[in-house]
C-alpha cells in the first residue's frame, strides 16, 4: 500500500514500473449508475431503438450539467472551451457504446480492434472523466483506503458491493470486469501493490523494473551531487575572502585537492557549523580540479588574470553540478509521476499527482511513448493489425 509521498520507497519495496501498472479500480457509487444504464439500453434497445438517441440525449444533458458544476466549483484553464466541447465529446463516445451491434460483453471483453477501441479508447475515458469530476470524487479511491484503513468492517461496508475494474489496462488484453466481493479480495486486493488512487501495480518478480534502478541510482548519485554543487557555490560566492595563493591551489592541483588544503578553504568559506563543514569538507575532496589546460589556454586567448579565469571556470562547474542533480531529480519525479498517475487530468495532459511540473510531464510523455510501443508490438506479435 501506498501511502502519499511514499511513491520512491513502495515502488523500490514493490519493484515496480511502469510496465507493472496493472489495474484500475472505480468506486461504484461514481460510474455504477453509468454503467447500469448502459447495461439498460442494451437490454431494451432491440424492442425499442428509440432508447439509443434518448439515452444518448440524456447521458449528454448530465455531463453537461456535471461540467457545470464542475467549472463552478474549481479554476479550470480554457474552462469556456471545456464547456462548449466536453459535454459533446464524452457524450459522443457514449454513443458509439450504444450504437455497437454486438454483445456488451465484447466490449468488456474485447477480442477484436473495433470491441478493443470501444474498450480502451471509449469506455475507459468516459469511466476516467465521470469519476474526475463527479462531486463524489473525493480525490482518491474510497474503496481501496477502507480497504487497507478500515479493513476489519470492509466486508460489512462492500460485501453486497459490484466492483468495477479494468486488468491489463497496459496492455492489448485490457478488460473491464463487474466483480463479486469475493472475487475483488481473491484475485486482485490480495495481490497487488494498491495506491490510494485505486491503481494495482503487480511485482517484477525476475528482474529489476528501470524505474526502480533509476530511483536507487538517482537518490544515491543526487545528494552527492548536489552537495559539490553547494560548496562550489559557496567557494564562488566567497572567492574575495582566499588569497591569490589559496585560488592557485585549483591551478596548480591535476585531480582532486590534498586535506590540508581542502580543509584551509572550508575553513574560509565554508558553514559555521562544524558538522556542516564536515560534509562540505567530504563533498569537496570528491570533486576533480584540472583546470591548468583550460586556464591557460584562456589566459593567452583573453589576458584575463589567473584568478579571475578560475573562479569563472568553478562556477561553471558549480553550474553543471546543480543542473545534473536537478535532472536527477525530474529523472526521480518521472518516476513518481508514473506511479501516482491515477487522477488522469480529463481537461489537459498532464498527470495529476506527481511532485513537479517537470515529473508530470516528462512522466506522461515516457509513459505514453512506452506505452505505444508496447502495445504496437505486441498487437503485431499476437497477428492483430
Amino acid at each position: 500500500m501506498d501511502a502519499k509521498s511514499l511513491y520512491p520507497t513502495t515502488m523500490v519495496n514493490g519493484n515496480i514500473g511502469y510496465d507493472s501498472l496493472f489495474g484500475r479500480l472505480y468506486d461504484a457509487s461514481i460510474i455504477g449508475p453509468t454503467i447500469n444504464f448502459i447495461q439498460q439500453v442494451y437490454q431494451k434497445r432491440a424492442q425499442n431503438p428509440a432508447i439509443i438517441e434518448s439515452g444518448y440525449i440524456s447521458f449528454k444533458k448530465a455531463f453537461a450539467s456535471m461540467v457545470d458544476d464542475y467549472l463552478r466549483d474549481n479554476s479550470v484553464n480554457k474552462a469556456g472551451d471545456i464547456k462548449n466541447f466536453a459535454p459533446e465529446y464524452y457524450a459522443s463516445l457514449f454513443y458509439r457504446i450504444l450504437i455497437f451491434r454486438g454483445n456488451l460483453e465484447n466490449i468488456f471483453m474485447p477480442q477484436t480492434d473495433e470491441e478493443y477501441v470501444l474498450c480502451k479508447c471509449c469506455l475507459y475515458p468516459l469511466l476516467e472523466a465521470l469519476t474526475f469530476i463527479s462531486k463524489k470524487n473525493l480525490g482518491y479511491s474510497s474503496t481501496i483506503c477502507n480497504y487497507i484503513f478500515d479493513n476489519t468492517r470492509f466486508k460489512e461496508l462492500y460485501g453486497q458491493t459490484v466492483f468495477y475494474l479494468f486488468d491489463n489496462i497496459n496492455s492489448t488484453r485490457t478488460r473491464f470486469l463487474t466483480l463479486t466481493y469475493d472475487q475483488f479480495i481473491e484475485y486482485y486486493a490480495t495481490k497487488f501493490n494498491l495506491n490510494p488512487y485505486g491503481t494495482l501495480f503487480y511485482r517484477h518478480y525476475d528482474y529489476k523494473s528501470f524505474e526502480v534502478d533509476n530511483v536507487l541510482n538517482g537518490m544515491s548519485s543526487r545528494k552527492i551531487i548536489k552537495d559539490q554543487g553547494l560548496i562550489l557555490e559557496g567557494v564562488v560566492e566567497l572567492w574575495h575572502l582566499l588569497t591569490q595563493d589559496e585560488a592557485r591551489v585549483f591551478y596548480d592541483t591535476q585531480g582532486k585537492i590534498d586535506e590540508a588544503m581542502a580543509k584551509m578553504i572550508i575553513n574560509k568559506v565554508g558553514d559555521k557549523s562544524d558538522k556542516v563543514k564536515e560534509k562540505q569538507l567530504k563533498s569537496l575532496l570528491q570533486i576533480d580540479f584540472s583546470f591548468k589546460e583550460a586556464v591557460d589556454k584562456q589566459m593567452s586567448m583573453s589576458g584575463k588574470e589567473l584568478t579571475d579565469i578560475l573562479k569563472r571556470l568553478i562556477n561553471g562547474v558549480a553550474e553543471y553540478k546543480m543542473a545534473h542533480q536537478n535532472g536527477e531529480k525530474t529523472s526521480l519525479n518521472t518516476g513518481y509521476g508514473l506511479y501516482g498517475m491515477v487522477n488522469w487530468d480529463w481537461s489537459n495532459s498532464l498527470v495529476s499527482n506527481s511532485i513537479t511540473n517537470g515529473g508530470k510531464i516528462m512522466g506522461l510523455k515516457l509513459f505514453q511513448q512506452i506505452s505505444a510501443n508496447v502495445l504496437r508490438n505486441e498487437r503485431i506479435y499476437c497477428g492483430i493489425n
